[in-house]
């Protein structure tokens, strides 16, 4: 009797060039920089162009964002922002935020993990819809006596929140 159980077939990633590499190298950097400004409730600008005498914080930025408090989840505040597109629907950001009592040593060790064998009970700790994840490339490997830094691109499945809609795959950036 056959098993119902589909084979899996390993997936092979074509080799990626170094001009590949130093452009998603380059990518994941700008990407860090708008979320620390995101994050931080600063307003993308398009504009590299900076005012040498500013009066306020408030006067780097062209458009200030409005985080709104949603939830508290525990010790988590939950805020979320509704940022207008030109070409799509405005979309919903949310944010939380928590005080974590450590060094910053203990914190990276919370979130370490051994890209030999990827840490999936981390992942089902923090996302617990994942099903299953694999990281197809690394650019930049995280090594902790070097940098903290990683830079890959992973594939994931998660699992739909609901009955009609089937599970989901996303290939992204992971930094």
């Amino acid at each position: 009797m056959k098993s119902k159980q589909p084979k899996w077939k390993k997936f092979h990633c074509p080799p990626l060039s170094s001009s590949r590499k130093e452009q998603i190298t380059h990518e994941a950097n700008r990407a860090c920089d708008e979320l620390l400004r995101f994050s931080a409730g600063e307003a993308f600008s398009s504009s590299s162009s900076t005012s040498s005498s500013l009066d306020s914080d408030e006067d780097q930025f062209q458009d200030g964002l409005k985080w709104e408090y949603t939830e508290q989840l525990e010790s988590i505040r939950v805020e979320k922002v509704k940022v207008k597109s030109e070409t799509k629907k405005s979309v919903y950001y949310f944010r939380g935020i928590t005080q974590v009592e450590g060094t910053i040593e203990e914190v990276m060790e919370l979130y370490h993990v051994d890209m030999a064998h990827p840490n999936l009970q981390l992942e089902k700790k923090l996302s617990p819809d994942i099903l299953h994840s694999v990281v197809l490339y690394e650019i930049l490997p995280y090594r902790p006596e070097e940098s903290t830094v990683l830079i890959g691109i992973r594939w994931s499945a998660v699992r739909s929140p609901y009955v009609m809609v089937r599970n989901r795959d996303y290939c992204y950036l992971e930094i």
